[in-house]
């Protein structure tokens, strides 16, 4: 499903979401974590030797929640993990945009490897969330 315009205004107002997931054992596991609204999803940085990151390779069902005092979004929704190049550069690059500013206002490397190699040396790589459901109230 596609977010409405008031979704994505809501979304893109904030910067921080609650990000939950399930562990092995299927007890959840809920992290808050920066996250950037891009064409086809929700997007998110982990690192790939993250809990995050094994938990939606085993199960990729996920919510997602971000709240403004008492009002509230909620997505539901299944995770993919981007490890692959271009898209992983592309997609973070545009992430660290959104919620950090201008890469060169961080001083982020901005020209050929240097982001990719910057990404490597991290170990990181981004979760895609595709919404399914999403409940709101203000």
């Amino acid at each position: 499903m596609e977010l409405t315009d008031e979704q994505r205004a809501y979304l893109d107002r904030n910067l921080l979401c609650i990000l939950a997931t399930s562990r092995r054992d299927g007890t959840p596991q809920v992290s808050t974590l920066h996250y950037s609204v891009q064409d086809d999803g929700i997007y998110i940085g982990l690192a790939r030797n993250s809990a995050k990151w094994h938990n939606v390779a085993r199960q990729p069902r996920v919510a997602v929640l971000v709240n403004e005092g008492r009002a509230q979004l909620v997505v539901y929704g299944t995770a993919e993990q981007v490890s692959d190049d271009p898209e992983r550069v592309d997609r973070y690059r545009a992430h660290r945009t959104q919620t950090h500013g201008k890469g060169g206002e961080l001083g982020l490397p901005q020209e050929g490897d240097a982001f990719r190699e910057m990404l490597d040396a991290g170990n990181r790589a981004m979760l895609r969330i595709t919404p399914e459901r999403v409940l709101q109230n203000e």
